[in-house]
């Protein structure tokens, strides 16, 4: 069985501690929305970290994966997660979903531009996001596995996106790392 909290390799420090910056954008955006224009610069940088490394985010970086991961992974069933839920089609679908109701709310929002109103509604797209991905991917992380939303996640389809055209342009050619190990326990270790 694969323990709920990565070891070693998996876990450095920066993973095992973003995890409060879902619940600070998540919860603390419901007073305070614009706490999610911290959302951007995340987004900025898990796209341009892609280019060059692929998911690397996600397993590095990433504050949700760190929330269910160190936090619901100690209460998770860690059932295996079930085969609809790993389908390529699902994860597109939920990449165009939520791309049609982000870009559904920027619209919404640029007619405020220039209005006091403006800076706290663009905050709240992505705090009501991240307030969907806590609740969707809380509930998911306890009843099935710690990463269930990862299957689906679109922040995870951005990348793979953004590294297949830095795979295109060649860049992510040089930073591409093949690892190979005999015992896959080693790695946990």
């Amino acid at each position: 069985m694969v323990p709920a909290v990565l070891k070693g390799c998996r876990a450095d420090w920066l993973q095992k501690y973003t995890w409060p910056f879902t619940v600070l954008v998540a919860i603390g955006g419901l007073w305070f929305p614009k706490l999610g224009l911290l959302v951007i610069p995340v987004m900025l940088g898990l796209i341009v970290t892609s280019f060059f490394r692929g998911r690397y985010w996600c397993g590095n970086i990433c504050a949700h994966g760190s929330l269910f991961d160190h936090v619901f992974g100690r209460i998770s069933k860690k059932k295996a997660i079930p085969k609809f839920l790993k389908s390529p089609y699902l994860g597109w679908s939920i990449f165009v979903l939520f791309g049609y109701n982000i870009t559904r709310r920027l619209v919404a929002v640029s007619r405020l531009w220039g209005t006091a109103q403006f800076w706290d509604r663009l905050g709240f797209v992505f705090v009501a996001s991240y307030l969907m991905v806590l609740f969707v991917g809380g509930l998911g992380a306890i009843l099935v596995r710690p990463r269930t939303w990862c299957t689906v996640c679109p922040m995870g389809t951005m990348q793979r996106i953004s590294y297949r055209l830095g795979k295109w342009v060649g860049v992510a050619n040089s930073t591409d790392r093949r690892i190979a190990i005999s015992d896959p326990e080693k790695c946990r270790a």
